[in-house]
């Protein structure tokens, strides 16, 4: 088994981006992430990182549909967001 990647380069920082998946260099709608990442790849540090906060939650649906045959309509519940 591979060693985990933070023991194989213990000097990298590793950043924790919330409600993203592994890779999350392109997985964000506001550039935060891809931005952290070109920063990095220039300058070997991966500058101001304070825009991780404001990454938002990947909404998905309550339940999937099991058989195609029978899918219920699916019903929208809370408020959408602002951009």
């Amino acid at each position: 088994m591979p060693l985990p990647v933070h023991v194989q380069f213990p000097a990298v920082p590793t950043l924790v981006v919330p409600n993203l998946t592994h890779v999350v260099a392109g997985s964000d709608f506001i550039g935060c992430t891809s931005s952290i990442v070109l920063n990095f790849v220039a300058n070997l540090a991966p500058g101001d990182t304070r825009c991780i906060v404001k990454v938002r939650p990947v909404r998905t649906v309550p339940q999937f549909v099991r058989r195609s045959e029978s899918p219920s309509r699916a019903r929208f519940s809370g408020t959408l967001p602002r951009r």
